[in-house]
């Protein structure tokens, strides 16, 4: 190879690389943060307090709560999560559907659900324990807490 061959190469280098930075700014990557936020779980804060605060990484009976979400459908979820299983509570105001729930506050009904892997059998007292101790929050705060939706 020439030395005059050469030495055009890293000016066609540059020119590559200038080239490609221009396209990236044609089609930019899309920001997906505010996308991936709207399909995070949220609840409401008067769900929040509804709930006596339960936050996202508390412990209800030694269950983590994964996840909180609601009003939707006109009930609040919690997703609890403990040794690879996972279930849901979910809370509606009372007389809302016609299950019946394991446990009944003066105003509201907490249901369970959910449970992955699907053919997962739930630890003996779990679902009571659980839904017990919900209960008592819920029972502490609905006689001064709204939630819209529910």
């Amino acid at each position: 190879m020439r030395a005059s061959s050469r030495a055009w190469a890293p000016g066609l280098v540059a020119l590559v690389c200038m080239v490609g930075l221009g396209l990236g700014r044609l089609h930019p990557v899309p920001d997906t943060s505010e996308t991936e936020a709207r399909h995070m779980p949220q609840m409401s804060a008067e769900g929040r307090a509804l709930l006596g605060g339960l936050e996202v990484g508390e412990r209800l009976m030694g269950w983590t709560v994964r996840a909180l979400d609601g009003p939707h459908e006109s009930m609040l979820r919690i997703d609890l999560e403990r040794d690879g299983v996972s279930f849901a509570l979910m809370v509606a105001a009372k007389g809302s559907s016609s299950e019946s729930p394991p446990v009944i506050t003066e105003r509201h009904a907490i249901y369970y659900g959910h449970v992955q892997p699907p053919e997962t059998t739930l630890p003996d007292g779990t679902i009571r324990a659980t839904t017990h101790a919900l209960a008592r929050r819920i029972r502490a705060q609905e006689g001064t807490v709204e939630v819209p939706g529910m």
